[in-house]
């Protein structure tokens, strides 16, 4: 009888001991929740070549921006270089914090002749169309921990 109480209580020692450990064990992966959530975005463009206009565009969802598509136009000068800064951020931290560094960001243009590039945190952007009224989109892609989100930005080219 002795034998077996020392059987039982040994058993629920190590049983203690593996539900202890486990509770404590720490998760290395950030769930969706404590990711940083992009609810901001500016991207702010200068040109070099006197008589061109810098351009500067903000779009701001509380709820996020993926899949959701600016009411802000992007114009740009036809035939024209600029370099500029992408900012992304998250107004539901406080305070409002700064998310750029965290995601990857690539650009994808459709239906005008404008290219953007990034270089470390650096975005260039060429215009190669002389045509006024040229209007396409750039879609923002932004990548974190294997997941995507995309906004999308109105572009207008002009002489």
């Amino acid at each position: 009888m002795k034998n077996r109480l020392q059987q039982f209580l040994s058993l629920c020692l190590v049983c203690s001991m593996t539900l202890l450990n486990a509770a404590c064990k720490k998760d290395d992966k950030a769930s969706p929740a404590e990711q940083a959530k992009v609810t901001g975005i500016s991207i702010a463009l200068t040109s070099a070549q006197k008589g061109r206009q810098d351009v500067s565009v903000e779009f701001s969802d509380l709820n996020g921006l993926s899949g959701k598509t600016s009411p802000n136009t992007i114009t740009l000068d036809a035939n024209t270089s600029y370099t500029g800064t992408l900012i992304l951020e998250d107004a539901n931290q406080t305070p409002v914090s700064n998310v750029t560094t965290e995601y990857d960001a690539s650009f994808h243009v459709t239906n005008a002749s404008v290219t953007f590039s990034k270089n470390g945190q650096e975005i260039q952007v060429e215009t190669t169309t002389a045509t006024s009224g040229s209007a396409g989109t750039v879609h923002v892609e932004l990548r974190q921990n294997g997941q995507t989100q995309q906004v999308s930005f109105p572009i207008m080219v002009r002489d």
